[in-house]
């Protein structure tokens, strides 16, 4: 007869020659049906108890079904009540991956380190606590904390690899390695002053790990993506090897990357043609950018970005086409429609797409493009068409509530300040109501103003948006126009609003918005246009420091005709008398 021993010993030596071989899984899967005979053996010898196998199967039947609250209870029963029981070492285990599923960080290191150091449970303990420093950088608002998590991780990862370094891990560390470290380039890349180590360096060291990732490894394909994306996002790109590393992946269709690596191949395009400053270079790029992209599977969960930056393509594509009609045989018109309807087809994924937002958002940014089109004709009835077309496509975006936390809800608040100030500079005479859509006869500079606001407010959720600048430069001219135009019921009141916006960006953005000489001009304007001369020679002085600063010529030369005519003020150019009484002076920053 079998003795109540055989099973467990043979067990035993099976795990030490194959089971442990095996993944996971699949060791549960051989081995767990032998474990549920062990009570009909007897209470006697120290076996398993029908108690303890019992919270065993609960808690990993929880954990096997991503319940890792319930999971982490019942473990943790297990336990406490059978602290060196049959199962406690790989339950400890699991309590830790339990813990940090749940993102319990501390909780799960804690768990790790109480794995018996003799268990087959070990090096797994191991590689999963140096991990939770990973995971714990991922979810990190602080570059600075996730910058040093990452660091943690890196030394703990290879750690493990030092001390296993024949275990079946060693590829998955070694890519984990190669992950923690091209993160810290990309935290780089937005603030050098993390670290003293470059961010170029730094993928050139995850490319060094993910090299040694074995091709036999379920990790290789993972490696050899994320090696085409360092190339491909590292300053400068070398899109070429980024394109050599993608393309066996898309060649293995069998792998779950492929769709991603047709994805970023089709992006190198994209991305490079967008910094080409040959514009029909950037067209045959953006060409073959959109022949890529439609290679994407449409059930692929790249999908929606492949059809996002399909419609992105043909975007820069008819700008381009709208400076240049010499550029392509199809009229922008064309691109522009085509655009419109790539966006659109992102939109028709619904949630699926995490561009559905920006395609939104785009769609509206094409009829604003194609209102500035129209303006230049003029062609004011196209114009009004376009703009109200661009509202109501914006609108969505701020109102929809799906699109809350859209990335494109400050884009299209600034737009819609913009679509409203275009309107409001209809010439008197030329405005129309749009057949179900705005009336232009009622627009103002206010409505314009309402949507800047939400940008420039002291509470703003969109403090740190890169229209924040704009938005005050352009709050700045709606007040001037006011005056400008003859409708301002104060002009002291619309001047002085309109120097305050202006020097908010030269103040509070000295030095980083592109908006700082066309706001010190327009300070200088101000002051000329009330008779306010000495500050006007401050202000034009400045706007020559910051136009010879940047290049800019034009400016350069129209700040050198004004301070030359001002040195012999009063002259008919600059009568020197005061219209608006007052205003602040200027004072540079």
């Amino acid at each position: 007869m079998t003795s109540c021993r055989a099973v467990p010993k043979g067990i035993s030596k099976l795990s030490r020659q194959f089971l442990f071989r095996l993944p996971r899984p699949l060791v549960f899967f051989l081995v767990f049906p032998l474990l549920i005979l062990l009570p009909a053996c007897g209470g006697g010898g120290g076996g398993v108890t029908s108690r303890e196998l019992q919270l065993y199967q609960d808690a990993m039947a929880a954990y096997q079904t991503a319940d890792y609250s319930a999971a982490v209870s019942l473990f943790a029963q297990e336990l406490a009540e059978f602290p060196n029981g049959t199962y406690s070492d790989e339950s400890q285990y699991r309590l830790g991956r339990s813990q940090q599923a749940l993102n319990n960080f501390d909780a799960a290191r804690s768990a790790y380190s109480l794995v018996s150091t003799t268990g087959s449970w070990v090096v797994d303990a191991a590689f999963y606590s140096a991990r939770t420093y990973y995971d714990e950088a991922a979810l990190s608002t602080d570059p600075a904390v996730a910058f040093g998590l990452l660091n943690t991780a890196l030394s703990e990862l290879a750690t493990v690899n030092a001390s296993y370094p024949a275990s079946g891990l060693v590829d998955q560390t070694n890519y984990y390695i190669g992950r923690a470290y091209q993160d810290q380039a990309t935290l780089l890349k937005r603030d050098p002053s993390l670290s003293a180590t470059t961010a170029l360096q730094r993928f050139t060291d995850a490319r060094s790990r993910y090299a040694l990732v074995q091709n036999t490894s379920v990790f290789y394909d993972n490696a050899l993506y994320f090696t085409g994306r360092t190339y491909h996002e590292q300053v400068p790109a070398d899109y070429a090897n980024a394109r050599t590393t993608y393309q066996p992946l898309i060649a293995l269709t069998t792998s779950s990357w492929a769709d991603d690596a047709q994805y970023q191949y089709a992006k190198t395009f994209y991305d490079e043609a967008s910094a080409e400053p040959v514009a029909a270079n950037a067209m045959t790029g953006f060409d073959t950018a959109i022949t890529e992209f439609d290679k994407v599977a449409s059930t692929s969960n790249r999908a929606g970005s492949a059809r996002y930056y399909k419609g992105r393509s043909l975007h820069k594509q008819a700008a381009l086409v709208a400076a240049d009609p010499t550029l392509s045989a199809t009229p922008s018109a064309q691109y522009f429609a085509d655009a419109r309807k790539a966006y659109q087809s992102v939109i028709d994924l619904g949630v699926a797409s995490p561009y559905e937002d920006n395609a939104q958002y785009r769609i509206g940014k094409i009829y604003y493009d194609e209102a500035l089109i129209a303006l230049a004709v003029p062609d004011y009835p196209a114009m009004q068409q376009k703009l109200s077309d661009a509202i109501a496509a914006m609108h969505v975006v701020i109102t929809n509530t799906t699109y809350q936390t859209s990335n494109s809800a400050d884009n299209a608040y600034y737009y819609l300040g913009r679509s409203y100030q275009r309107g409001a500079e209809i010439p008197v005479g030329s405005e129309i109501a749009v057949a179900g859509g705005i009336d232009f006869n009622n627009v103002s500079f206010a409505d314009a103003r309402g949507y800047f606001d939400v940008l420039t407010a002291s509470n703003s959720p969109f403090a740190a948006s890169a229209w924040v600048d704009n938005a005050y430069y352009e709050t700045g001219n709606t007040w001037r126009a006011q005056v400008l135009d003859g409708t301002s019921a104060d002009p002291l009141v619309d001047y002085t609003a309109a120097l305050s916006n202006y020097n908010t960006v030269l103040v509070n953005y000295k030095g980083i918005s592109s908006r700082e000489d066309n706001a010190a001009r327009k300070v200088a304007s101000v002051y000329h246009e009330t008779g306010y001369c000495a500050d006007e020679q401050t202000a034009y002085s400045y706007v020559k420091t910051l136009a010879t600063a940047n290049g800019n010529t034009a400016f350069l030369n129209e700040a050198d005709a004004h301070l030359a005519d001002l040195q012999v003020a009063p002259s008919a150019t600059h009568p020197c008398t005061v219209t608006v009484t007052g205003l602040p002076g200027f004072t540079t920053p």
